[in-house]
């Protein structure tokens, strides 16, 4: 059997993101390749990718996916020929050649459910918009917290929530459906190029034209979001344009904030006709008085600087309480707050 190179470092890519790390179930560590689909699933988030019928003859194989990821991806040929004999893969092109010891398919898991959902009950519309929504606010979620219901995105209806206790995240998008569901946060780190969400019972799956990603929903009761926005956000003054550019900049001066970091690392930001950015006994000063029509107002906050740049990166307008930063986008979808350091 041969097959186009391309089309394999196509699936190889695809999947990667779902394929389980090395000390996990072996079997998972595979790949389950069929003539029409190819599979993966790690036991936390799954991948369905239909990439075309490649051979007249029906084949099913489960392969490693570590030894042949290598293979593929350092092939300059345009076609891989395939021979199998005796559970070993043999594959070929030009002067490469690997053999492979494939697994049992039958003992790979199987998802014909989500090949064969019809069910419109169970389908819902939704756009990349709606993607867009989830992926802003999955930058807003920790793992590191131990109520596992944090470990991802809240829909609500029409509102999309997130919260890591430090920041709270909300975006509305168009549909009303209704629906309520914690969607865990590595299925939405993968997901793209999907139009219709898929229940059921405890799973959820994101379809495409050729493309299907699936987990279970996470289970738990999720915080009152609406609850500590509207409490938090009740004293804001006036909305303001920062110098987001310039501030980042600043911020990169002291250092490569990192998510590790989150928990620990403060700076002390002082507002006025200049922003100096203090950290750790390094200042970063921003020399230049920004065109606002009037000053900044004059003000010093303590905050986490890896914080302070998610938030500036994703809001364009932003206000100020004692106790939280408040930014919102410009089309006015995605709102946040990051809670605010008690200075010393």
């Amino acid at each position: 059997m041969r097959i186009d190179t391309s089309k394999l470092k196509k699936i190889v890519s695809v999947l990667n993101p779902c394929i389980a790390k090395e000390n996990t179930v072996p079997i998972l560590q595979c790949f389950h390749f069929q003539n029409t689909y190819a599979t993966a699933y790690n036991l936390e988030v799954g991948c369905i990718y239909n990439h075309g019928i490649i051979s007249e003859n029906e084949f099913d194989y489960c392969i490693p996916f570590g030894k042949f990821k290598a293979f593929v991806a350092n092939n300059t040929n345009e076609f891989i020929d395939f021979e199998v004999s005796n559970d070993i893969l043999a594959i070929r092109s030009g002067r490469s050649y690997a053999k492979i010891p494939l697994e049992n398919p039958e003992d790979f898991p199987q998802f014909d459910r989500f090949l064969e959902q019809k069910n419109p009950d169970n389908l819902f519309n939704i756009n990349q918009d709606f993607i867009n929504g989830l992926k802003l606010c999955n930058n807003f979620v920790s793992l590191k917290i131990s109520n596992f219901a944090l470990h991802g995105v809240f829909i609500n209806g029409k509102k999309i929530y997130a919260t890591d206790m430090m920041r709270i995240a909300e975006y509305t998008h168009e549909f009303d459906y209704d629906i309520n569901l914690i969607i865990p946060f590595e299925l939405i780190k993968v997901i793209s190029d999907c139009d219709k969400l898929c229940l059921l019972d405890n799973q959820i799956a994101f379809l495409g034209e050729n493309i299907i990603y699936f987990s279970g929903l996470i289970e738990g009761d999720y915080p009152n979001c609406v609850k500590v926005l509207g409490e938090n956000t009740k004293d804001l003054k006036k909305l303001i344009k920062l110098p987001k550019d310039d501030l980042r900049k600043g911020l990169k001066k002291l250092g490569n904030f990192s998510e590790e970091m989150q928990g620990n690392a403060t700076c002390e930001i002082q507002f006025g006709k200049e922003i100096t950015i203090k950290y750790e006994g390094q200042i970063a000063k921003i020399e230049e008085i920004f065109s606002f029509g009037s000053a900044l107002p004059e003000k010093s906050i303590n905050l986490n600087p890896y914080l302070l740049d998610r938030i500036l990166v994703d809001c364009d307008s932003f206000a100020f309480t004692d106790r939280v930063l408040y930014g919102i986008s410009k089309d006015k979808k995605f709102r946040c707050i990051l809670s605010l350091k008690a200075k010393n």
